[in-house]
């Protein structure tokens, strides 16, 4: 058997016990309101936020496991922006920049529950330049069980998406927190770069 029939027969086996390896798709990562929680977006913030680098994801080998890309967590930034009153619509001067960098998307190597954590870094800065108004790392987690999906390659997708919802719902509060006094003096306090609870590297 040649090494191109060998692919075939591997991916043909892997399609019937479960399908392939999905990417992550940005509406599954877009908080609801109900994890946002009653959103009342700062005046200065109301449609004045563009998006600036995203960086930080794998794109997914359909072989392998779901990732979350760069590609679709920038989307799900902008869906996230945009639902909730913050995002700069064309025509509308941006004054504030927002980054966004997933440190790590940490996943399970196998089980029936799945549980991923997602550890993205949010940089806030006025367009005219410099100190952050924030720059957080913000977590967000989310637990895949066979009520989800009893595909074990759906239910990791699933978490990674719930991961990055949570992540992104985190976000969504901690902007809504900015105060005009927060705004107006160019730095939302002196909060050092943080994981909300988590230790990055404790995890690893």
């Amino acid at each position: 058997m040649s090494i191109s029939k060998a692919v075939a027969v591997v991916a043909c086996i892997a399609a019937a016990l479960g399908g392939c390896a999905a990417p992550a798709e940005p509406g599954r990562m877009v908080p609801d309101g109900f994890a946002v929680s009653a959103p009342s977006v700062p005046r200065a913030l109301a449609g004045r936020v563009a998006i600036g680098d995203v960086g930080g994801g794998e794109v997914t080998d359909p072989m392998n496991v779901s990732k979350v890309g760069s590609d679709d967590l920038r989307e799900a930034l902008r869906l996230s922006l945009d639902r909730y009153g913050f995002l700069s619509r064309d025509g509308t001067p941006a004054d504030f920049h927002l980054d966004a960098f997933l440190v790590e998307l940490k996943q399970p190597q196998t089980g029936f529950i799945l549980n991923v954590y997602a550890f993205v870094r949010y940089t806030l800065r006025r367009t005219a330049g410099g100190e952050p108004l924030f720059d957080e790392i913000l977590d967000g987690s989310y637990t895949a069980t066979f009520s989800d999906s009893v595909v074990g390659l759906q239910r990791l997708k699933i978490a990674n998406e719930g991961a990055v919802r949570e992540s992104l719902a985190a976000l969504i509060r901690r902007l809504e927190a900015l105060s005009v006094l927060d705004l107006s003096a160019g730095r939302a306090g002196e909060r050092p770069v943080t994981t909300g609870g988590f230790d990055v590297r404790a995890m690893a």
